[in-house]
């Protein structure tokens, strides 16, 4: 079932901030947005990329900061459907990842599972990919124009 108004904006609200927080990378906002149960899972675009809990997920929220890329993503289309406590989401999204000379913008798909939980929401599983042919972008030295 469709989302009311009110649950979508607070279902996008708790990606949007969460992102947020991954582009300034800060592990610990990061996770505070997700579940504290142990059946959380996020699946990420690599193919090593799937985080159980949440020091599994630590650690790769650790190895993507250590790359030192900032990344931005922006959801340029939603879906949020609800059904009692639980929503969920399909988004589109662009990610810009800055590179030091020049800024990718990588088409991707995002889809999420939320639970509320008192007053908030809380990630109980996401899913990020790239579609067909898009690519990671390849880091490349800006000292020779390239």
């Amino acid at each position: 079932m469709k989302a009311s108004p009110e649950v979508e904006a607070a279902v996008l609200e708790t990606l949007k901030d969460s992102w947020d927080a991954y582009r300034r990378q800060e592990t610990d906002e990061v996770l505070s947005y997700y579940t504290v149960d142990d059946d959380l899972v996020a699946i990420g675009t690599g193919a090593d990329e799937r985080f159980t809990g949440r020091e599994s997920l630590r650690a790769g929220l650790l190895r993507d900061f250590s790359q030192g890329h900032e990344a931005k993503l922006v959801i340029t289309w939603a879906s949020v459907s609800q059904s009692g406590n639980v929503a969920w989401i399909a988004a589109q999204c662009v990610t810009e990842v800055n590179l030091g000379c020049q800024t990718a913008k990588i088409p991707a798909r995002l889809t999420a599972v939320m639970e509320q939980r008192g007053e908030r929401w809380c990630i109980m599983q996401t899913h990020f990919s790239l579609p067909g042919g898009a690519a990671a972008p390849t880091v490349r030295s800006c000292e020779k124009g390239w």
